[in-house]
């Protein structure tokens, strides 16, 4: 993980780094699995022998179940609508300190997340201890005090030994502190807790990606083992994709994205990655096509954002001028987009 005011002004095209994963990582263990359905409620990974919860403090049964649905859509990649479960979760609970905590961890703005981070923390007198370390943790992204934040969440590991989600926020951690290994170790101890965690499939996956050493075999492996426990999911179509990409093989990158994109319409990141492949590969108008797609899937604060790549086809076309003058009409149009003032 970075400090989020690197995260939230990062290229939201890179491919699925550690940026995304951390805002996956910084989770209490609950959202492990999907949320109980008739399929699923006879397996509960979260409470099979051996894991151990970090407690979630609320008196709501309404607003812990939106938080536990909106820990299960961050955990597979569905941040803006798990911003809305939270947000729900608050409303019902104005005093919920995880649904505060865990907003920030999907928020789109850094004021959102030190807004966010504000909240939780006038709440913490009697909450749980799990609880009060992770808000420490993420308000260490206020300072960028990386070692601080590193050895709070040594000492969430230390109390919560059996917690998946401790040793995620580990990773998450130690990735921050450039510990490529020691976060591919926590990442592997939180899959052996509980071989369903989102969070450690995807991980995974990432760290083979992302960091030195790097291995997209095993990154592809483990991005396999994401899709076939999340097959309705298109974060693992899409970070396949990234895979792809990563190895210059972008036929099958666009594929993959392809894929992320019919699976869930909804997901931005995949048809502005699409975008990005038909860029290179010459598909000027697919790559329009696409980058529109994903500006009327995003949220309005990733609106503008987005939209910026699409002036940069014409720079693909050997047209500079023609880029020029669409940034500066987007310039213009930023106000009509729904953009918040902040």
């Amino acid at each position: 993980m970075t400090n989020p005011i690197a995260h939230h002004s990062s290229n939201h095209g890179a491919y699925w780094s550690v940026l995304a994963i951390a805002s996956v990582l910084l989770l209490p263990a609950t959202a492990c699995a999907p949320p109980a359905t008739e399929e699923t409620a006879t397996k509960d990974t979260a409470t099979e022998v051996g894991i151990e919860e970090i407690p979630v403090t609320t008196a709501s049964d309404a607003a812990r179940e939106m938080h536990d649905e909106g820990l299960y859509l961050l955990d597979v990649g569905r941040g803006v609508e798990a911003r809305e479960k939270f947000q729900a979760a608050i409303a019902e609970d104005p005093g919920f300190v995880s649904a505060h905590f865990n907003q920030s961890n999907a928020s789109l703005s850094f004021k959102e997340f030190q807004t966010c981070l504000d909240m939780a923390s006038e709440h913490l007198e009697n909450v749980s201890e799990g609880e009060r370390m992770m808000v420490e943790i993420n308000r260490t992204f206020l300072t960028n005090n990386t070692s601080q934040g590193l050895a709070l969440a040594q000492d969430l590991v230390a109390k919560y030994t059996d917690s998946p989600r401790a040793h995620l926020t580990l990773a998450a951690m130690q990735t921050n502190h450039n510990d490529a290994a020691g976060a591919r170790a926590s990442l592997e101890r939180a899959h052996a807790l509980d071989s369903q965690s989102a969070g450690a499939l995807f991980g995974i996956a990432a760290n083979y990606l992302g960091n030195e050493p790097k291995d997209f075999v095993k990154a592809e492996e483990w991005a396999a083992k994401a899709l076939a426990a999340y097959p309705k999911e298109a974060k693992g179509h899409e970070l396949m994709g990234d895979i792809k990409r990563g190895q210059d093989d972008l036929e099958a990158a666009l594929t993959s994205y392809d894929n992320a994109s019919e699976t869930d319409p909804t997901l931005a990141n995949a048809h502005h990655k699409r975008g990005h492949v038909n860029s290179f590969l010459g598909n000027i108008e697919e790559a329009r096509a696409a980058y529109d797609a994903g500006v009327d899937a995003a949220a309005p604060e990733s609106k503008a954002g987005l939209a910026v790549y699409k002036t940069f086809t014409r720079i693909h076309q050997g047209d500079v001028p023609a880029a020029l003058d669409e940034l500066e009409a987007l310039a213009g149009a930023i106000e009509g987009m729904g953009t918040p003032a902040h």
